[in-house]
């Protein structure tokens, strides 16, 4: 069963990051910066987060407005779905995900976002990857079946309760959620 499969398997070499993996962890904790102070603006949000993850220290300024351009899109296309708000009990970071795996084994992971709003859940998974040119689904089945194992993760320990469910992947590239599970449009 998928979701018999660990969280964070996907192999960071199989990853085609645009920038490297200091990049991408510059862009995540950025946007998890913006949403707990959004008056910081995604330049300074980045600049916050490329001191704690050395980016500064080996990039040119290029790479900053690159991650800075990352950043604002991400915010856009959060802002479009209501979920560019402060963290909090109702939308909480790097949310631990946790179940029972295979022969006792035990499944675990972190989802970039996970949002409460009115009577839906969001889970939400930030890539910096370039964005698929089709279906996500064929072009990174690996994140598909990650952020598909976290909603069941999470569905599994009641945590949906009578809620609807949308899970998908932002691409901070192009600033587009790719929803691979929404159950609040089939209504």
């Amino acid at each position: 069963a998928e979701a018999a499969r660990a969280a964070d398997e996907v192999a960071p070499a199989l990853r085609p990051a645009r920038f490297g993996p200091v990049f991408g962890a510059t862009v995540h904790q950025a946007i998890g910066l913006l949403l707990r102070e959004p008056a910081l603006g995604p330049a300074e949000a980045v600049r916050i987060a490329a001191a704690h993850t050395g980016l500064a220290a080996d990039s040119a300024s290029t790479l900053l407005a690159e991650a800075a351009a990352d950043v604002a899109r991400a915010w856009q296309a959060l802002a479009a779905e209501g979920l560019a708000r402060p963290a909090g009990p109702d939308l909480q970071l790097e949310y631990p995900v946790a179940g029972p795996g295979p022969a006792g084994t035990l499944v675990a992971g972190y989802t970039d976002l996970v949002a409460v709003t009115g009577d839906r859940v969001d889970v939400l998974d930030f890539k910096t990857d370039p964005p698929p040119p089709g279906p996500v689904e064929a072009a990174y089945p690996e994140y598909v079946r990650q952020v598909r194992l976290y909603a069941e993760l999470l569905e599994a320990a009641g945590l949906l309760a009578a809620r609807r469910l949308r899970c998908g992947l932002l691409f901070t590239w192009d600033g587009r959620i790719r929803w691979l599970i929404d159950h609040s449009r089939h209504e």
